[in-house]
């Protein structure tokens, strides 16, 4: 997430967004995922209305001064020298599936490199905070030139897609994710890892978008969710 610019204050009185924190406004709910515990919760009433108002650039008053009290306490914000909070992740809206529309071919010579890299991913993610899995995938991005969209890239996708039926895939969709991101990384190509979650009932999915195509995942699935981290 980028930050918008700041609303400079005196000192001890404006506040950010914690660090390792990402968002999404669901209805009249803030949800959080803290990278640092690896776990979601929400808030909503005075606080999530107030933090709605700071997102859209609005800092909070200082009438509201015992809301900020709580939002500390919980360790949503912090003191900062500007008030500033980061927009929401910009994800553009999917209008295709690599599920779905049938591009690509299976290639069976792909298949060992698919099923070795899936449980790699899986040993990886045991092993490594949620947090640098993300921070890897950002550094990645960065040092890749290659632009997704290829008949190349599409067996790749389709390959690694087949391989997901060899694996028990429920409640996978993170690892899955991954693996699918780390094995187009072998052949060049990159593409974007999507966190979102609903607020009611509440979930949470992953799921690889290059642009607005899905690569892993069905237009109608991704759709019920709202992006909360995006890498």
């Amino acid at each position: 997430m980028t930050a918008r610019a700041p609303f400079f204050r005196m000192a001890g009185m404006a506040h950010r967004l914690r660090d390792d924190l990402a968002y999404a406004i669901c209805g009249t709910k803030v949800i959080f995922l803290d990278l640092l515990s690896e776990r979601y919760f929400g808030i909503e009433g005075e606080e999530a209305a107030a933090l709605r108002e700071f997102a859209h650039g609005n800092p909070i008053e200082k009438a509201k001064s015992e809301i900020r009290r709580r939002l500390m306490s919980l360790g949503v914000l912090v003191p900062s020298v500007s008030d500033v909070f980061p927009t929401a992740p910009d994800v553009p809206q999917p209008i295709e599936s690599a599920l779905e529309d049938g591009s690509g071919r299976t290639r069976l010579h792909l298949m060992p490199g698919v099923i070795f890299n899936r449980s790699r991913t899986a040993r990886r993610l045991r092993a490594l905070p949620l947090r640098v899995r993300i921070e890897q995938l950002k550094q990645r991005k960065t040092r890749s030139r290659a632009v997704p969209g290829s008949d190349a890239l599409d067996d790749v996708v389709r390959s690694a897609n087949a391989a997901r039926y060899l694996f028990n895939i429920h409640d996978q969709c993170l690892v899955t994710s991954l693996a699918l991101l780390d094995y187009l990384s072998t052949h060049g190509f990159h593409a974007d890892l999507v966190l979102g979650v609903r607020a009611t009932p509440f979930s949470a999915h992953a799921w690889v978008q290059a642009g607005g195509r899905i690569l892993n995942d069905r237009i109608d699935t991704v759709r019920l969710y709202r992006p909360i981290l995006v890498a």
